[in-house]
């Protein structure tokens, strides 16, 4: 009768351990030589007081083929042993007879509640089926690992998880009831890491549904796939890549430079209070950000390629990305493309920075990679300022409908035109209609757009024309630079201008320019020869006063086809810059 607990050491000659070789040893700590290349069926059964094994590698790196327990219904080989530490240094070959582990209990170390140490070795490249499930240990280096199968951490204690660059797939519910989980650290890679979802009870879920994440780094592009192994298409919150049914402040998630795709659903119902999206993303799905509660700073990486954004949709509806975040900054540093369902997306809650959260202020900063200012980008946002750079050539129709707080807009300097559109929803108005505009800026030429320019037919529809014509307590700056050449049709009808003045380089200003400008008193013109002037561009100005133009030009200004109807209005300054 052997009563002590001691250590098994094996001969190097040994090639292949038999069936039940050590059927109810008292051994605690057993070492598996590299030159074992087999081990049978129900080897450790019994083995209740074995804490410690040890695989050596092989001197050729073949794999071992290791046998499982029949004596209980194809249970893992260590059913029986209350296994402490594992130190793993070649590959296992390990399958049941039925050719499939489809219980948490079937894998080589499963069920191992003791488990807190785990050592790989460079000959590890497949961590199999259920592995580890229900495992102690809170952290593990994968070392080489390539490939992770299902159910590998099944309930394991894993509080921290770095997946090394060379994990090329990891299987469906993997991590399944890791409810430890706080820490994922998926570095920069270039090469595409697959992951499969969570298949539980007919139910898909995000690989990380039952973990607490706090933070999340992913560096590499996600071929996210079903039990199948077929690309899946997230389609509900709790589908999405790193759902969570667990609602964890302030977690922080950040995506490395190898990342191109944000899928449908990957962010939805997080507490992410900001985000970053590197240059190389080039697509953010459907409902990405859907339920972002706690989202408010949203940055697009300076790029020169364009990102194409879904919206959310939801009974027939289509509402912005960030509907439901209470955004207060954006920073836009790239082309976006952004596409919804259907093609009518006339309404401010479609918005691509439409919130229906009450925020007092939402700051807005465009790069100089921004050509564009795409439909319905502002749409309802309660910014109450925005430069528009040099580089912007587009500005599409009712990009800033209902921006009852943009009091301040400049234009920065450019010699290229910009093409403007208007708002085109419920009724015809300029592009700035709502808009309490105090402060203009502009220093390049505006270019309504082909549609615009067909309805510009009344002074609600001018470029600056708002719907605050009668606040007394509002007075608007305007500056006009160098590179203005044209005053638009009805451009600043109804604005509460004091005084402006109209530089040299103006050759033309258009019909009804300064309608109704309640508070213009004067107008002072650069020009040494009268610029062209439409049809009543003052009229409705009911305390306008004069027009300063040089004493040199007055003779000009008063022969001058239009101008000499103002007569009574010149006065001239001998010089004035």
């Amino acid at each position: 009768l052997v009563t002590a607990k001691y250590t098994v050491s094996i001969s190097q000659y040994i090639e292949t351990i038999q069936d039940r070789a050590f059927c109810n040893l008292l051994a605690r700590e057993i070492t598996i030589p590299g030159t074992v290349n087999t081990i049978g069926n129900n080897v450790f059964n019994g083995c209740e007081d074995l804490e410690r094994i040890t695989f050596e590698p092989s001197p050729d790196a073949t794999s071992l083929t290791l046998g499982y327990n029949t004596d209980n219904e194809d249970d893992g080989p260590f059913l029986d042993s209350p296994l402490v530490t594992v130190n793993l240094d070649r590959e296992i070959n390990y399958t049941l007879a039925s050719g499939d582990l489809d219980a948490t209990d079937e894998g080589v170390f499963s069920g191992k509640e003791e488990l807190t140490t785990v050592t790989l070795g460079d000959q590890v490249k497949t961590l199999s089926d259920y592995m580890f499930t229900n495992s102690a240990f809170d952290s593990i280096d994968l070392n080489k690992v390539e490939t992770i199968g299902k159910g590998v951490f099944l309930g394991s204690s894993l509080n921290v998880l770095t997946i090394p660059a060379t994990l090329e797939s990891i299987g469906v519910n993997a991590f399944v009831n890791c409810d430890n989980l706080e820490y994922l650290y998926i570095p920069d890679g270039t090469e595409t890491l697959t992951v499969g979802i969570q298949d539980q009870n007919s139910a898909d879920w995000g690989p990380f549904y039952d973990s607490p994440l706090k933070y999340a780094y992913l560096g590499r592009e996600i071929n996210y796939v079903d039990a199948s192994g077929n690309k899946f298409t997230a389609d509900e919150t709790s589908d999405g890549f790193f759902a969570s049914e667990e609602s964890i402040d302030d977690l922080q998630i950040i995506l490395g430079d190898n990342v191109k795709t944000i899928s449908d659903y990957m962010f939805a119902g997080l507490n992410i209070k900001e985000i970053t999206i590197p240059a190389s993303v080039n697509y953010i799905g459907w409902e990405a950000f859907l339920d972002c509660e706690e989202l408010s700073s949203v940055t697009f990486e300076d790029g020169t390629e364009t990102i194409t954004v879904y919206s959310q949709t939801f009974a027939l509806r289509s509402y912005g990305p960030f509907y439901e975040s209470p955004l207060t900054e954006v920073y836009v540093g790239r082309e976006i493309d952004y596409e919804i369902a259907g093609t009518n997306y006339d309404d401010t809650w479609w918005a691509l920075f439409a919130s229906k959260k009450s925020v007092d202020k939402l700051s807005v900063t465009l790069s100089s990679n921004v050509k564009t200012i795409v439909r319905n980008m502002f749409g309802g946002c309660p910014i109450t300022e925005i430069t528009i750079p040099a580089s912007v050539t587009k500005i599409q129709n009712n990009a800033f409908e209902d921006c009852t707080k943009l009091s301040r807009i400049t234009f920065e300097s450019s010699t290229e035109p910009l093409t403007i559109g208007y708002q085109a929803r419920v009724d015809n108005v300029g592009p700035f209609y709502q808009s309490p505009l105090s402060y203009i800026k502009l220093d390049r030429e505006l270019v309504p757009s082909a549609s615009y320019q067909n309805m510009l037919d009344d002074w609600d529809m001018g470029v600056f024309s708002n719907s605050h014509y009668d606040d007394d307590d509002l007075t608007t700056e305007v500056h006009l630079g160098s590179n203005v050449k044209t005053i638009l049709p009805w451009m600043f009808s109804g604005v509460r201008v004091h005084n402006i003045w109209i530089p040299d380089t103006v050759t033309s200003i258009g019909n009804y320019a300064f309608l109704d400008c309640r508070k213009l008193n004067d107008v002072t013109m650069g020009h040494h020869t009268p610029p062209a002037i439409g049809t009543g561009v003052f009229d409705s100005c009911d305390i306008f006063g004069h027009i300063v133009v040089r004493k040199s030009a007055l003779d000009k200004y008063k022969a001058a086809t239009d101008w000499d109807a103002y007569e009574s209005r010149f006065f001239t300054k001998d010089d004035f810059e």
